[in-house]
């Protein structure tokens, strides 16, 4: 936690991902893959403010950009609780990334709108 203050928290961390990645290609008889798995270090951060009442504004995901490629998975929206162990939450949610390397060139690019419950224990 680097701050943390009445209506704002900011938080920075490290998440430990292992991808496991194949590429493929098919066509008739023919098919050609190549597989890779490999631990892939990111920064992870979170970024909350409740600027009225009791919505958050919300900032939060893991990213990090290499010489070889880049990694992101990044959500914004809001949060808004519903009871003592509930919250609900909605916003856009963005995941990115590839590698240029000598035996390949590949990214991949998906985003979508996202609501959800959170229920704490």
């Amino acid at each position: 936690t680097l701050s943390r203050k009445e209506n704002f928290l900011f938080k920075l961390g490290f998440t430990a991902k292992i991808r496991d990645a194949e590429i493929r290609i098919e066509s008739g008889d023919t098919a050609a893959s190549t597989t890779n798995t490999g631990f892939v270090p990111l920064l992870s951060f979170e970024l909350r403010w409740i600027p009225f009442g009791d919505f958050t504004a919300l900032l939060e995901g893991d990213a990090l950009v290499g010489p070889v490629g880049r990694a992101e998975d990044v959500f914004i929206g809001g949060e808004l609780p519903l009871g003592e162990h509930m919250d609900a939450r909605a916003g856009y949610r963005i995941v990115e990334g590839g590698a240029d390397v000598e035996t390949v060139y590949n990214f991949t690019l998906v985003n979508f709108a996202t609501a959800g419950l959170t229920w704490r224990f």
